[in-house]
């Protein structure tokens, strides 16, 4: 079943007939619901037989980057579409996952819905500070934090420090040598992600 606000975004979907909960998957800044990243994530929820639907934001399916936009009107959008899409599918709680750009979205959606209540958020890469993760609309939304240990936007214990100060009670996964893509830090070859698979595990033990 699908809407004709879905049919304008690119997007991937598994229906689970067992289960009334879903996933909706919130791809980074760049590479979008192609990157590696992305498809293992989706295929690991698929293989559980979760409902997961995981979609690129406009400017990912123009080929575009996001330099000199200054809003996130439509990313908001796609997602706002992409909870109606799942709930006009009888989807019930919506557990998004938002890697780095895609919890950001995320707080500042639920920013906006405020009243929204069977939606609850993890992010993989917390992006702290003005413009980027609003965290008082994370309160009562937040599930899990998985941040690398050694994250450039902002270490574990921060993260933590964070939450603490905005009253958010919220699992915080670190994950020890890694950088905000999951890379290993004291390897040579920081194009590969050699901490990105036990990144999602860790996510997915607690989800």
């Amino acid at each position: 079943m699908e809407s004709a606000g879905i049919k304008s975004l690119e997007f991937e979907y598994h229906n689970s007939y067992s289960k009334n909960s879903a996933y909706l998957l919130l791809h980074g800044i760049r590479g979008g619901i192609h990157e590696v990243y992305m498809q293992t994530l989706f295929a690991k929820l698929q293989s559980r037989d979760d409902t997961v639907l995981a979609l690129n934001f406009p400017y990912m399916s123009r080929g575009e980057d996001r330099n000199g936009i200054s809003t996130l009107d439509e990313e908001m959008y796609a997602l706002q579409t992409a909870y109606d899409f799942l709930k006009s599918a009888d989807k019930s709680p919506i557990h998004i996952i938002g890697k780095s750009f895609g919890g950001i979205v995320a707080s500042h959606w639920l920013s906006q819905n405020r009243v929204v209540e069977d939606v609850d958020v993890s992010i993989m890469g917390y992006v702290p500070g003005e413009g980027n993760v609003l965290p008082d609309a994370l309160r009562g939304k937040l599930r899990v934090v998985v941040q690398g240990e050694h994250d450039r936007y902002a270490s574990p214990g921060q993260v933590r420090a964070e939450l603490a100060a905005h009253q958010i009670e919220a699992d915080v996964i670190e994950i020890t040598n890694a950088d905000h893509s999951y890379r290993d830090i004291s390897s040579n070859n920081l194009a590969e992600y050699a901490y990105q698979d036990s990144a999602i595990d860790a996510l997915l033990n607690k989800i």
